[in-house]
């Protein structure tokens, strides 16, 4: 399987500088995932062609790195950050949550994000 790059949650604007910047870059088009995609599993999404409909800005809106070298990813995510868009929640595809729906993917993000700021908050308070 190819590496590939999924986007989530963006608006059409955002959506075009994202692939604007992929082929800048170098790094491969990304698939644009929307609201009628949630369902369906990482796995059927890294393969079949979906195409874009109902796409809706969202506040989790996510970048998912498949089959992407890790340098890559970290030069993509440094170069995405001067680029002044949304900042996703970032994920790579794992053995795991290859067979997870985009919505599954999602929660469990949401959650994991939700428990390093509360350790991050608890963290600073620890240092007063």
């Amino acid at each position: 399987m190819e590496a590939k790059i999924l986007i989530f949650g963006y608006n059409e604007e955002e959506n075009n500088k994202i692939k604007n910047f992929c082929l800048k870059n170098h790094f491969p088009e990304p698939v644009i995932l929307c609201q009628s995609h949630k369902k369906i599993l990482i796995k059927d999404l890294l393969i079949n062609r979906y195409e874009p409909q109902d796409c809706i800005v969202r506040q989790d809106n996510l970048i998912l790195f498949n089959k992407l070298p890790n340098y890559e990813i970290s030069r993509f995510i440094d170069l995405f950050k001067k680029e002044g868009l949304r900042i996703p929640l970032w994920a790579a595809v794992t053995e795991h949550s290859i067979n997870w729906s985009l919505e599954e993917l999602l929660t469990e993000l949401k959650k994991e994000r939700e428990e390093f700021e509360k350790a991050k908050k608890q963290a600073e308070k620890d240092k007063k």
